[in-house]
């Protein structure tokens, strides 16, 4: 069974840091559109989603953590 509590955002900042990243990784193109992970998790919550899992993938380059792929479940909650 999932887990239904809401996660705060200190407890996805531990399970997926670089759903905190505030720009994107250097090696992408200039063309990429960087969208803040951390602000779409604000308006999913006004909207009455909860993040309820966090993950993130592991990288063997410490310099790629901030830039991880990285996965934020949902459960509708009102």
């Amino acid at each position: 069974m999932h887990n239904l509590t809401p996660l705060t955002n200190d407890e996805i900042r531990r399970l997926a840091p670089a759903a905190f990243a505030t720009k994107p990784n250097p090696k992408v193109s200039s063309r990429y559109g960087f969208i803040s992970t951390a602000e779409v998790l604000d308006g999913l919550r006004e909207h009455g989603w909860a993040p309820v899992r966090a993950r993130q993938s592991s990288t063997r380059n410490e310099a790629n953590v901030p830039f991880t792929k990285h996965e934020i479940v949902f459960r509708h909650i009102m």
